[in-house]
């Protein structure tokens, strides 16, 4: 289980995070959601410690994650994915070698990295170019690359944060399908930062609406979605509902 009591992280001025506490089980898919600004992403990035809490705990299976040393983060980091909202790939690279570097870094052997890169890719539905220069690729092929890298030592934990938001609209449907299918088929928790309410509707086992740093509504999808008690929520069930109506009715009159 990854557990977050009490995190609370500032800068400057601006509380980010307030006394926020999180649960996700182990295995499940938690969706977090809410307006830009409201705390999402530094969540994310305080579980792997890529920004530093100023109090509380993070435990992973029973791990305080705040109280590792340098050593046992990295570690730690070692056993977590994390998608990021831009793919990050090394440009003079193959797809193939972006997938392996973290691999490589770490000390495992070259073709043992290989290995799991290309299975990886195929995963991605990227094999069939993994010796391609990654500037022949489009934003969602990138993407997909970034997602194999991720994926690729099988991690236990897996962190998205945000991985559409950078894509065309045309490109967002396809990583979300491969989203969904990696969420069936990897044996992993998954915390995915995203204002897809439809990807969460059908993905998610759990919905996090988070609003200025703190939790204020959670439960399943088909509750927090279809008959939300916050304000977010009813936001969010809107945009839903307005989604769903047929094209005709919603240019009726204009």
């Amino acid at each position: 289980m990854l557990r977050i009591q009490g995190l609370t992280v500032t800068f400057g001025d601006r509380t980010a995070l307030d006394r926020l506490d999180l649960d996700v089980e182990t295995g499940s898919v938690v969706a977090l959601m809410g307006p830009s600004g409201c705390g999402k992403s530094t969540a994310l990035r305080s579980i792997i410690r890529l920004v530093e809490p100023d109090s509380g705990t993070i435990t992973w299976m029973g791990r305080d994650v705040t109280r590792m040393t340098e050593a046992e983060l990295e570690q730690f980091r070692q056993g977590v994915g994390f998608v990021f909202q831009r793919a990050n790939l090394i440009s003079h690279l193959s797809v193939v070698q972006n997938v392996m570097l973290p691999m490589v870094a770490a000390g495992r052997p070259v073709a043992d990295a290989h290995e799991l890169a290309l299975h990886a890719l195929d995963e991605v539905g990227l094999s069939p170019r993994a010796d391609q220069s990654v500037r022949h690729l489009s934003g969602g092929e990138m993407q997909r690359v970034a997602i194999a890298r991720a994926i690729a030592e099988k991690p236990s934990l897996i962190l998205w944060d945000e991985p559409t938001a950078s894509l065309d609209p045309t490109l967002v449907v396809d990583i979300l399908s491969l989203m969904e299918k990696l969420s069936r088929t990897l044996e992993a928790t998954m915390v995915v930062v995203t204002h897809e309410a439809g990807f969460a509707l059908r993905a998610a086992h759990h919905v996090v609406l988070m609003d200025a740093g703190r939790v204020v509504e959670q439960g399943p999808p088909d509750q927090v979605l279809a008959a939300p008690t916050s304000g977010i929520g009813i936001r969010y069930a809107r945009a839903l509902a307005y989604a769903s109506v047929p094209v005709k009715e919603k240019t009726a009159g204009l």
